[in-house]
């Protein structure tokens, strides 16, 4: 029996058909997972680790997002980096709304004993800042409502005016 140019035309449109179900499905798949880097936490040990390994400097300014009851504890950023917790302070620009200082972010959270609590969802802008020949506290990670504030604020702090 001998097959027609319809018989093979309906067999590439099914082929068609099911390859791009196939497609969805594994999209659907991927868009669950997050980038690399993604998300605050991971950035921000990204950018400690950098600052350690040259000894000092000043990350790039970036506005990160911070989920409702999420948490970031100093332990947890020197996990994969040759830096004691006690060597690293949350601080908080000044003048940034919520902030009263570097111990405490009423709005959204709150900074004591090496951990920051974010209340509520939001967006801050972050600068992880460093020199190795400080003393008792070498690193900063700074918050702020501009890049340039949470800048100056590590700065502040690099030069002892914290």
């Amino acid at each position: 029996m001998k097959r027609g140019q319809a018989f093979d035309t309906m067999m590439l449109v099914i082929s068609v058909i099911v390859a791009v179900a196939i497609l969805g499905v594994l999209l659907n798949i991927l868009g669950s997972f997050q980038a690399p880097g993604g998300n605050a936490k991971d950035t921000i040990t990204q950018d400690m680790q950098s600052i350690v390994s040259s000894g000092y400097g000043y990350s790039q300014a970036k506005q990160l997002s911070f989920d409702r009851d999420a948490s970031i504890d100093t332990r947890e950023l020197t996990l994969k980096v040759a830096v004691l917790p006690e060597q690293v302070r949350f601080v908080c620009a000044d003048g940034y709304s919520g902030c009263d200082g570097p111990i405490t972010i009423s709005d959204f959270g709150s900074v004591t004993d090496g951990k920051v609590v974010f209340n509520s969802a939001f967006k801050s802008w972050v600068v992880v800042c460093g020199d190795d020949v400080l003393d008792p506290v070498k690193y900063y990670i700074a918050f702020g409502g501009s890049g340039a504030g949470a800048r100056d604020k590590c700065e502040a702090c690099i030069t002892g005016s914290c």
